[in-house]
């Protein structure tokens, strides 16, 4: 049987991660914050194990997980990842540091593999400083950035192979963020017309239950790459999706579409291709974006 730590295990993602590892037969350990209250409030499983630890403590996480023989660590958890403290150059720069020690601890005992996420947002903030479009919320995705570089050096040579996994936007049930898809839905629900730029931009968007398979996939490689992108690898102009969003819950809802001000960010087609991915796990995405939708909506419906 696999054995497999998940830190951020209580957010978005991992919520559904873990449910998916379990489903497939794992044990899994999951790692959460001291006083963490999550899983006391969920239907207990034989296959799962609740460790509280301070991340920030790697001396202490290694003690915690001594004797796991650990075939994978995924490591989800990442503080301030949307709202004001994407800005917070302080809170992402402990987030860098997290990480890495995350890393040394499965280094240390003999994991196979760590697996952590970055955001497609990476390749977008490069090239937009490149062109000197500046913003805060870039404080967030080049944290990331600097995070996969340090990790590729860190891992350099060892045999705990560490994969950074590009997400594209993810979105879908158990999302309590204000993401695009979100504000989109909660705005018409509730009989206001959401604002935007122009919308012209690529963009692409991943179900929630696509993406936990394709990190699943990833785990599962005998001989992995360094880097995979998860996306449905379908990017379209993201008006496209806007407007596919207000007709699912009603075609005559104003939506105002360049309203806004641009904010000059863009998204190149190459960076959204999942090739690697596909490649070396046959993944493919089963959910198109007017299903995950669907899912999306029934939820907010039901709240």
């Amino acid at each position: 049987m696999r054995h497999i730590a998940v830190t951020g295990s209580t957010g978005f993602l991992g919520k559904w991660l873990v449910s998916e590892l379990l489903k497939l037969g794992a044990h899994v350990t999951a790692i959460v914050r001291p006083g963490n209250v999550f899983y006391a409030n969920q239907p207990t499983h034989s296959n799962l194990t609740v460790v509280e630890c301070d991340m920030r403590d790697s001396l202490l996480l290694i003690e915690k997980l001594d004797g796991k023989e650990l075939n994978a660590f995924y490591h989800l958890a990442w503080e301030g990842a949307s709202g004001i403290a994407r800005t917070d150059h302080v809170i992402q720069m402990a987030n860098v540091k997290v990480c890495l020690d995350c890393y040394h601890a499965a280094r240390t005992l003999l994991c196979e593999k760590f697996i952590t996420v970055g955001t497609i947002g990476e390749f977008m903030a490069d090239a937009a400083l490149e062109r000197n479009v500046v913003s805060e919320n870039f404080v967030y995705v080049l944290s990331k950035s600097f995070c996969a570089k340090l990790l590729k050096i860190a891992s350099n040579d060892s045999p705990c192979k560490a994969l950074w996994c590009t997400l594209s936007n993810v979105y879908g049930p158990g999302n309590t963020t204000g993401n695009l898809i979100n504000y989109t839905i909660k705005e018409l629900l509730a009989g206001n017309k959401p604002t935007f730029g122009p919308a012209e931009q690529l963009y692409d968007f991943i179900h929630v239950w696509d993406c936990v398979r394709a990190l699943v996939a990833v785990g599962e490689v005998e001989s992995p790459e360094s880097q995979y992108t998860v996306s449905s690898d379908n990017p379209r102009q993201l008006k496209e999706f806007l407007l596919q969003v207000r007709d699912c819950i009603n075609p005559e809802f104003e939506i105002g579409i360049g309203e806004r001000k641009d904010d000059g960010t863009f998204y190149e087609k190459e960076w959204f291709s999942n090739e690697k991915l596909k490649k070396d796990t046959g993944f493919l995405p089963e959910y198109s974006f007017q299903q995950g939708i669907e899912t999306t909506l029934k939820e907010f419906q039901e709240r």
